[in-house]
């Protein structure tokens, strides 16, 4: 992992962070790291990775494990990388309550 670049740890996040891309259209993801289980589990994030053309490395459990801080890793973890966004986009979109 290099500079300004993060982690996202589950099938949801990403799934989520696949489905980002910023004003240019590039997308954030830069590899993903998931174990055979939850790559059978969760075919469509394979299917999403290959569409965005982001590598796939199948590892061990515990190879996953010390990527993150998780006591109980959910098989997947992406490599994203930051997205900066101006003040100006930031203060145009539509504010949210969640």
């Amino acid at each position: 992992m290099s500079e300004r670049q993060f982690l996202v740890e589950g099938p949801l996040a990403v799934r989520e962070a696949l489905a980002f891309t910023d004003p240019s259209g590039q997308g954030c993801v830069v590899e993903i790291f998931a174990t055979d289980a939850a790559g059978d589990r969760h075919r469509d994030l394979r299917a999403a990775a290959r569409a965005a053309d982001v590598s796939w490395h199948g590892v061990e459990l515990d190879t996953l494990g010390g990527l993150t801080d998780t006591v109980s890793p959910q098989g997947v973890v992406a490599c994203c990388r930051f997205v900066d966004v101006g003040l100006d986009e930031v203060l145009v979109r539509p504010v949210r309550l969640v």
